[in-house]
């Protein structure tokens, strides 16, 4: 992780909004090797006043552009870039997830500036399965032409770390 994104964790830590992350970073958290660049966060419905604290002390920016009432919603997706690209997504829910065994089931790992949580092995697995169905049903529904090569490519990569969870999970 770089800083920018240790200090988006840490910004949610002092704001007490727990969260988990998921994808990449907690793919590599478990010791596969992967490669990654976006932060993506699972943040809690049920704490979205935390989330929304954490957020604003992240950047006044997005404090103004969201209200804790669109963080209490489920499905909801925020994308936070910086001058290199896509740096940290915060997803609300996650398919029929719940945030709190998610964030029961999670290990943290101590860096410098703050512990962060990351998904266990089988509820990044199931995380990957569900991101996998929804790139399969937007290529079966059909997106727009510009658009299939990165479905196509989400697809695929789903399908990669699903083998590599699946033979980690095996190995444990």
């Amino acid at each position: 992780m770089n800083g920018l994104q240790l200090r988006f964790l840490r910004c949610l830590h002092d704001a007490g909004a727990p969260c988990v992350v998921i994808g990449g970073f907690a793919i590599r958290a478990l010791g596969i090797d992967r490669t990654t660049t976006d932060l993506d966060v699972v943040t809690s419905t049920e704490h979205a006043v935390q989330t929304h604290a954490g957020l604003a002390l992240f950047s006044t920016q997005l404090g103004e552009l969201l209200t804790p009432e669109q963080l209490a919603l489920p499905k909801k997706r925020i994308e936070i870039p910086s001058q290199h690209g896509k740096e940290v997504d915060v997803l609300t829910s996650v398919g029929n997830l719940r945030f709190a065994d998610l964030y029961a089931r999670r290990f943290d790992v101590h860096t410098k500036d703050v512990d962060v949580p990351f998904a266990s092995a089988a509820d990044q697995l199931a995380i990957k399965r569900i991101s996998l169905a929804s790139a399969e049903k937007d290529i079966a529904v059909g997106v727009a032409p510009e658009e299939l090569p990165r479905a196509e490519a989400a697809r695929n990569k789903d399908r990669a770390d699903i083998m590599l969870l699946e033979l980690h999970i095996r190995r444990s």
